[in-house]
């Protein structure tokens, strides 16, 4: 039985409500706290859902407009700066923003929840003025944004342990470049009245590394999933729905854009240069616009799903998921998959450690090593049983009232 925490008013605040991992994961958390009969509302910049607890910042179409050309100019800006377009969106410099405090949610609110709130949602200045009110003001890091001077993946370079400046994403690094000024700025705007959660045990790590976090409070929390949504179908089943070959077992990719070098698919498409035996085919689910994939086995597109029926389906039809990632915090794809009871191979980054046991539940493969990726399918599809321990480990750690609970205590310590 739930316990009533009716006197406790949460504040949600991310971008968007359903774009990206970080809005899937805060609009998860958002359900798993109003199960758990939490007064819990989520405020965004772009509402594309209908969801009755998420409001946006406004519902006109103009200034909807005028927000997508806001988040344009902002990256403008940036062009002059950036070591290449294929790094644009790699670091961000929250140059705009919006004024929150004035809204009656937020002066509701007991506690304001921070998650991904880049694109010119709220700036580094919105921050500070947030922070000022004395609020307790929780930041769930989705990526390392809050702890550098800009960048959300700092990779090799730990310059953020030190105040940044000579940034590896910037063309002209320097000393006193923008990401040390933005780094200063943030210093500036940061008190012990904010509380840092990562997602998983390596963001956190990275974080507390981070000087901008030396006076807050700094765990970890892991986002949370809806264990009676993403659960065991009959595979079987699964696969005729699909309309799937029987007599083959199936591999399957997901990413929202399959051709991101994030993604890393292009150590997934050598991999499967090793599985080019007749008794393999590989599903992907995602955005390919270019029809860059080209795999060496035969290939079902399935293309952008947005429908969660058919993406269950998908994750239940496969035989073994596989997340070539070559950076990221907690991947929801593999969480799914593993609620589903498929087990996954990944490559050993950010915090897929976290989720994947390896050998037990899964399989961890040496990073970039398409070889080791390739020996890993082939290792899962050898054992049934580690579909069976996956879903117990989503069961154990990552269910709904388990992460509600953690949150509702820390919650009410600040409270």
């Amino acid at each position: 039985i739930y316990r009533k925490v009716k006197f406790m008013k949460i504040l949600i605040l991310n971008k968007y409500d359903n774009k990206g991992g970080a809005a899937i994961a805060a609009q998860r958390l958002e359900n798993a706290l109003l199960k758990k009969n939490v007064d819990c509302s989520m405020l965004v910049d772009i509402k594309s859902t209908q969801l009755p607890y998420v409001k946006a910042l406004s519902e006109n179409p103009i200034t909807n407009v005028f927000k997508k050309y806001k988040l344009l100019f902002e990256k403008l800006l940036f062009i002059p700066f950036e070591v290449s377009k294929e790094e644009r969106f790699s670091f961000s410099t929250s140059l705009f923003g919006n004024s929150i405090k004035n809204r009656k949610s937020f002066k509701k609110a007991d506690v304001i929840h921070l998650h991904w709130i880049n694109h010119s949602f709220l700036s580094v200045t919105n921050i500070k003025e947030l922070n000022k009110l004395n609020k307790p003001i929780v930041i769930t890091m989705h990526d390392m944004w809050y702890a550098t001077g800009g960048c959300h993946h700092s990779r090799t370079c730990t310059n953020y342990t030190k105040g940044c400046g000579n940034c590896m994403f910037l063309s002209n690094p320097k000393i006193n470049d923008i990401s040390a000024k933005q780094f200063a700025k943030k210093e500036k705007a940061y008190s012990s009245n904010l509380t840092f959660v990562g997602c998983s045990n390596w963001i956190t790590e990275l974080a507390k590394q981070s000087p901008l976090l030396a006076n807050s409070k700094v765990l970890n929390i892991p986002n949370p999933i809806d264990i009676s949504l993403f659960t065991i179908q009959d595979k079987k089943k699964a696969k005729q729905l699909l309309k799937l070959d029987m007599s083959k077992k199936h591999i399957l990719f997901a990413a929202a854009n399959v051709t991101n070098p994030r993604k890393g698919y292009k150590y997934l498409e050598k991999a499967l240069e090793n599985l080019k035996e007749e008794e393999y085919e590989i599903i992907v689910l995602g955005d390919d616009k270019n029809n860059e994939i080209n795999f060496a086995i035969p290939t079902i597109k399935l293309g952008y799903v947005s429908d969660l029926d058919t993406i269950i389906t998908a994750y239940n039809a496969a035989d073994v998921f596989v997340s070539p990632t070559l950076e990221d915090n907690l991947p929801n794809t593999i969480m799914e998959s593993m609620a589903c009871g498929t087990p996954c191979v990944a490559f050993s980054v950010g915090g897929v450690p976290d989720l994947i046991d390896h050998k037990q539940n899964g399989y961890l493969a040496n990073h970039m090593d398409s070889e080791d990726l390739s020996l890993g399918i082939k290792l899962v599809l050898s054992k049934p049983n580690l579909g069976t321990n996956a879903r117990k480990k989503v069961e154990a750690t990552f269910s709904e009232e388990i992460v509600a609970s953690q949150f509702i205590e820390l919650y009410k310590s600040l409270i």
